[in-house]
């Protein structure tokens, strides 16, 4: 089976190539902050994180072109020291920018459902939050998340089912009642 690009550029990196390195940085930090902030809340934490990820990866021999791709063994790291850091806070998903075409009401209500969903993903169970997370928020397929987290498939789409069921009963009280829409 030939590598794929990233494949080699992670050769490239590991055998001291600092282009490659710079390349696959750009190409996956964004993403994995994110994902490490989500868990563990924006800042410090989810940055070690990231940098320890992406310097362990040079430094140990764990990953395998072969078996999968790069992307996914590093959201499966970033998930692994997350969890090693034992401290979940969850800030706001989806950061607060105001709309030209809206009025003042209308972007504060954005910006209490955003806070009320990201409360709502708080409080779920860490196994269903980090499968959520990964789907919706860093759209990896259903088969990404399960490679990810070492699931089977059954499970990540089981614990996606009870995520989302866990949502609309927490939010239930936010919804407006279809009678009474205008």
């Amino acid at each position: 089976m030939p590598l794929s690009d990233e494949g080699n550029l992670w050769i490239q990196a590991r055998n001291g190539d600092r282009k490659a390195f710079a390349r696959l940085f750009d190409l996956h930090a964004s993403a994995l902050y994110r994902f490490a902030s989500r868990l563990l809340g924006p800042g410090p934490d989810a940055e070690d994180v990231v940098q320890d990820v992406l310097l362990s990866m040079l430094q140990h021999d764990k990953f395998d072109p072969s078996r999968g791709s790069l992307r996914t063994y590093l959201f499966g790291a970033v998930r692994n020291q997350a969890l090693k850091r034992q401290r979940v806070v969850l800030e706001e998903l989806s950061p607060f920018v105001p709309s030209r075409e809206a009025t003042p009401d209308q972007e504060m209500a954005r910006l209490q459902t955003s806070s009320a969903l990201a409360t709502a993903i708080k409080a779920l169970p860490w196994s269903q939050r980090e499968v959520l997370l990964l789907v919706h928020y860093e759209d990896l397929s259903l088969k990404e998340v399960a490679e990810v987290l070492e699931l089977e498939l059954a499970a990540v789409k089981s614990r996606l089912h009870r995520a989302r069921e866990g949502l609309r009963i927490i939010l239930q009280p936010l919804l407006v009642p279809k009678g009474d829409r205008r």
